[in-house]
């Protein structure tokens, strides 16, 4: 791990603050489980049960076939190149495996666009404004 040229960044009379960019730190801390668990913990304990809160419920009683509201994950995510240089950073995500899932996200000519998954994002948002 090369690290950058140290620069001052700070100085006073009593104090002098110097910083050396370490990249190799960097990318090791964006795909580490101090970066995912987090991203995890948010998605598993406030995207996910929003989303269940207001996603449509569905009148068959079809056990064979999990309904919409039943069936969020949550996934880790490997997201490559992000940034100048690219890196790789770990997350978290929330998807839905159900069959009905693009159905009650965007709709069709007989049925409502719910967009659960845009509420849910809305909903995140709306948690860390200043």
């Amino acid at each position: 791990m090369a690290l950058g040229k140290r620069r001052t960044v700070y100085r006073s009379s009593r104090l002098t603050v110097e910083f050396a960019l370490d990249r190799g730190g960097i990318n090791a801390l964006a795909k580490s489980d101090q970066i995912y668990d987090p991203c995890r913990r948010l998605a598993a304990e406030n995207a996910l049960p929003y989303a269940v809160s207001i996603s449509p419920r569905s009148r068959r009683e079809d056990h064979a076939n999990p309904h919409y509201q039943d069936s969020f994950q949550v996934d880790r995510v490997v997201v490559h190149g992000i940034g100048k240089p690219p890196m790789i950073r770990v997350g978290a995500r929330l998807i839905n495996t159900s069959d009905q899932a693009t159905i009650v996200e965007v709709g069709t000519a007989t049925s409502p666009r719910y967009r659960v998954l845009g509420e849910v994002i809305d909903h995140l948002n709306g948690l860390f404004r200043l």
